[in-house]
């Protein structure tokens, strides 16, 4: 196989998984995968001597997707469950009645709950609204 064949296969397998990555709910393995093969794309395009324009734009490819894994892993905190009931339409997130009242007597809003449990702000109100809870909002920070 010639040099531009090789270049040319490892350019089709980027764009292979990076088309993955952004289609299916895998993408950790996906981005990992997509991580190697761009390395591998920048150490073809360096020993094959291409041009340098070539090698530094695969090698910003590379470390802008290291920077997409570094922010994912940061941003990856507690996480309210996802009830497994298998209906249709948006999973249903379980959040008991204790934390809720948790954070409530600690003085925290709507917002800050929700942005603890990595829910939607009207996640949190409908649960509070089942059980009877008071809403902490900005215009009404304590509960009556």
């Amino acid at each position: 196989m010639d040099d531009i064949s090789y270049l040319l296969v490892a350019v089709n397998d980027v764009l292979t998984v990076l088309d993955r990555f952004e289609n299916t709910n895998n993408g950790e393995r996906d981005l990992q995968l997509l991580l190697s093969k761009l390395d591998y794309l920048q150490r073809i395009a360096v020993n094959l001597d291409m041009d340098d324009f070539l090698s530094e734009m695969f090698g910003r490819a590379h470390s802008l997707m290291l920077e997409i894994e570094r922010a994912n892993q940061q941003s990856i905190g507690y996480r309210a469950c996802a009830q497994g009931d298998e209906r249709r339409g948006r999973p249903s997130f379980h959040i008991t009645e204790e934390q809720l009242s948790f954070f409530i007597e600690q003085g925290f809003k709507v917002k800050d709950i929700s942005s603890m449990l990595n829910v939607s702000v009207r996640t949190v109100e409908r649960r509070m609204a089942a059980f009877g809870q008071t809403f902490l909002t900005e215009n009404h920070p304590y509960p009556n």
